[in-house]
């Protein structure tokens, strides 16, 4: 799965969430196209025929852009996967799907706000040109995880949109960001102390190279619900992700805490040491082993 973000360079705090982006409009000669779908396209069009499937997400979490200028990207939807598959529309148009990623609540963001509001009638026809839709699923988890409340992320969303007009339900899903960071702050700076808080707040944690001081995994309640956490969602997924929406994979975010499969430099110290567990890696990478057999 490819997933440009875009970060407030000048706001440091300002989720990309809040981002009143017009994605065609030029800025010193350069527009989001230019500088994160049209690298992405061509790079992906340069890989076609490798037996690989391209998930290729238009963006992350910029609700309050898709809602405001919803044209735009429907626009940029069919632009993106032509440029992709460029001379390859036949052979290889399977290879390439489109989506774009939405948060699990606060789905629009700041677009009622803007003058025009929410463009709906445009949100709709881009749902529905979408070949999936990508959610960061970071929806509030009590302290003894169940494989049930996995649903969730994709429920509250779903729910959210409901007033627009538009439905998850039939639409095949990605989980395009899930984990756990073991924080309770937005700004990075807080560890979670008991399971129940780290489960209230999983898209909280700690942004920072790996630092023996500011590591929520040293807490061994609170890893063992990360394990449980994790164990929840694999017996989820292998039941085939039930609860009435169509999940057809997961993707966990591996950066700094949420990265306890070890994957990211920043997620180490110099020593060696780091946020990986063993234990968690270990049971992602034998539930991917199962599914990949089936």
């Amino acid at each position: 799965m490819l997933t440009p973000h875009l970060d407030n360079a000048l706001d440091a705090y300002q989720w990309r969430n809040y981002l009143k982006l017009n994605p065609t409009l030029q800025v010193d000669g350069f527009s989001y196209w230019d500088i994160q779908l049209k690298p992405f396209a061509n790079a992906v069009n340069k890989n076609l025929g490798k037996g690989a499937t391209f998930l290729f997400n238009l963006h992350g979490e910029l609700g309050t852009s898709t809602f405001g200028w919803s044209g735009k990207w429907l626009s940029l939807l069919s632009d993106t996967k032509t440029l992709a598959l460029s001379s390859g529309q036949g052979q290889h148009a399977s290879e390439v799907q489109m989506g774009f990623k939405i948060n699990f609540e606060r789905v629009t963001g700041y677009a009622d706000q803007l003058p025009g509001g929410v463009k709906a009638e445009l949100a709709r026809r881009l749902f529905a040109a979408a070949d999936y839709i990508a959610i960061s699923a970071y929806a509030p988890m009590p302290s003894n995880p169940t494989p049930s409340r996995l649903q969730d992320s994709a429920a509250l969303a779903d729910g959210e949109l409901k007033q627009w007009g538009i439905t998850l339900k039939g639409k095949d899903i990605y989980y395009g960001e899930f984990g756990l960071g073991g924080g309770t702050s937005q700004y990075c700076d807080r560890l979670a102390k008991t399971p129940l808080e780290a489960g209230r707040t999983p898209q909280y944690g700690i942004c920072w190279q790996f630092n023996d001081k500011l590591n929520p995994w040293a807490n061994k309640d609170v890893t063992k619900y990360l394990e449980q956490y994790y164990q929840a969602a694999l017996q989820w997924l292998a039941d085939g992700a039930p609860g009435g929406y169509n999940i057809k994979g997961v993707f966990t975010w591996n950066l700094v805490s949420w990265d306890v499969l070890g994957v990211h430099p920043l997620s180490y110290a110099g020593d060696g040491s780091g946020y990986k567990s063993r234990v968690v890696s270990d049971m992602v990478a034998q539930h991917n082993k199962a599914a990949y057999r089936r």
